[in-house]
């Protein structure tokens, strides 16, 4: 793997690969936008033993990225 795309700018990083494969900048389509609601914030549905959880399931991910959680 050469190239990671963040999804917090999947748009733009997909127009970037796009032109790295020399193919025409297709939009991705957004599905389900309207499926979760957006005064919900994914930090409230998770517990402490889910957050702990998740932090060590994805530390590698976490750290590489900078998120806090």
């Amino acid at each position: 793997m050469d190239y990671i795309l963040r999804f917090e700018n999947l748009q733009q990083y997909f127009a970037v690969l796009m032109k790295k494969l020399q193919l025409n900048n297709k939009q991705l389509p957004h599905i389900h936008k309207d499926a979760g609601s957006a005064s919900l914030n994914y930090r409230d549905i998770y517990t402490t033993e889910t957050k702990k959880k998740i932090q060590q399931l994805f530390e590698c991910d976490i750290d590489y990225f900078h998120y806090s959680f």
